[in-house]
């Protein structure tokens, strides 16, 4: 495995992810992955184990093509006209208001975004990562907030490895599981 040598693991998966092209936000985030799995092989090795491959230069890379994802699915959006509903839903949950100073001069108007009301059964996105992995699986966890947001949905974050830590000896994918059960 990675173990033995995680800079040439870690150099395999850079390379495989920069190797491949894409066209859709789905196909982005799968480079994006292999570049953010390579990054974690290195990122806690010392300076002068790091075999070329270059922390900062790969952290480039990974922001680079985060960059190239986001713009990959702002092109997805702009083909996918809202429906009206949503439309309607967005133009009733915005307010405006005057602001005014603590000595009442007029700030001028402000809008405020209210965001859309979840529906009554309460359905919503459950996302289950260990602490020690938010970090690596960020960008993921912000599409499926996004997701959520943009459809009214719920968005759930489960960070509580608790059943899933020693001395229990289950795997953390049961992490969503444990969850599903408190939040249902």
């Amino acid at each position: 495995g990675c173990d033995t040598c995680p800079a040439a693991c870690s150099l395999i998966l850079v390379l495989q992810g920069i190797a491949l092209d894409f066209g859709t936000t789905s196909l982005c985030s799968q480079t994006l992955l292999l570049l953010i799995r390579g990054y974690s092989f290195i990122e806690p090795l010392p300076p002068e184990a790091d075999a070329g491959v270059g922390t900062e230069l790969l952290r480039e890379v990974v922001h680079a093509r985060r960059a190239r994802c986001a713009e990959a699915r702002r092109r997805e959006l702009q083909g996918m006209p809202l429906p009206d509903d949503v439309i309607a839903a967005a133009a009733s949950a915005t307010t405006s208001s005057a602001a005014v100073s603590p000595t009442g001069v007029s700030l001028g108007q402000h809008q405020h975004w209210h965001r859309p009301p979840a529906p009554p059964d309460r359905v919503a996105v459950l996302v289950a990562a260990t602490p020690s992995m938010v970090r690596v699986y960020q960008p993921f966890i912000n599409l499926w907030r996004c997701y959520a947001w943009r459809h009214g949905l719920e968005f759930l974050l489960e960070t509580d490895d608790t059943e899933v830590s020693p001395p229990h000896q289950r795997p953390p994918n049961w992490m969503r599981w444990f969850a599903a059960r408190r939040h249902l």
